[in-house]
């Protein structure tokens, strides 16, 4: 595969996603692996075999409770590793399970903004009625504010 074959820009991001999955081929046994990725318009599946590029199938990919099929293509394959498909004609109800599993893996992909964030002293009358909203929603800084009264 060259540098050239591939846009380094996507349409839409990709996302970590951790899901079974199985394609049928039109023609030829079925295919199952893993999702390892998944955008809006298509995944990247590990399995142990690979279908050839172009090749029209259909994507199953499980999660409790639900799942979400869609006819696709193979845009590219890895022999032994895996392939990356390119969703087409995805129904309206298997479009909101996909957008609502996209969103669940970016939140999960975010830090979290409060990371590292305490509630120590918080709460605990340390209003000091001086109305410095600027001290009160900050921590260490808030506290050492309101305590010299």
């Amino acid at each position: 595969m060259s540098a050239g074959e591939f846009s380094p820009q996507r349409r839409v991001p990709r996302y970590a996603f951790v899901a079974p999955a199985a394609v049928l081929p039109e023609t030829g046994a079925p295919v199952g692996g893993n999702i390892k990725e998944l955008s809006l318009y298509g995944c990247y599946m590990d399995a142990p075999s690979t279908l050839a590029p172009r090749t029209k199938v259909l994507v199953k990919i499980f999660m409790p409770g639900e799942y979400f099929e869609a006819n696709a293509t193979v845009a590219y394959a890895n022999p032994a590793l895996g392939l990356g498909l390119v969703f087409r004609d995805v129904k309206p109800v298997f479009r909101s399970v996909l957008r609502k599993w996209l969103l669940m893996a970016m939140q999960l992909s975010q830090p979290s903004t409060l990371q590292g964030v305490t509630v120590d002293g918080m709460g605990e009358g340390s209003d000091d009625g001086g109305g410095n909203a600027e001290g009160k929603s900050t921590g260490e800084r808030g506290k050492k504010e309101s305590g010299d009264g």
